[in-house]
């Protein structure tokens, strides 16, 4: 390696130390960021403010649409003497049972169908 310098590299070198003007260009990033991050905080607490508004509302018809699903899955499809045989196959005797066993039904043929 030899010792001689370039003027080239001297004169570039001699150029990197002399300091760019500001204009002011990150300041106006930060107090944009800053609005941006602003407007962000108030845009969700208004968001979680119209969906509280919402579920307090919708609360009452909710539970008894769920009130209704329920008492309607109980329900027995075919009619039982009150026996033990009666008794053992209440839970496949019921709208939820059907449905389980169709949507266990269809889980299993999509999982053959995908191999």
């Amino acid at each position: 390696m030899t010792e001689d310098r370039s003027p080239e590299l001297q004169i570039l070198f001699a150029n990197a130390e002399i300091p760019l003007p500001d204009n002011g260009f990150a300041e106006s990033v930060l107090t944009r960021i800053e609005r941006y991050r602003r407007f962000r905080i108030l845009r969700w607490s208004a968001i979680g403010m119209v969906l509280v508004a919402l579920a307090a509302l919708l609360a009452g018809p909710l539970l008894d649409l769920a009130t209704k699903i329920s008492g309607g899955l109980t329900v027995s499809l075919v009619p039982d003497g009150g026996g033990w045989i009666g008794q053992a196959l209440a839970p496949l005797n019921t709208v939820a049972g059907l449905l389980a066993l169709c949507l266990f039904g269809l889980q299993t043929l999509f999982r053959r169908l995908g191999r």
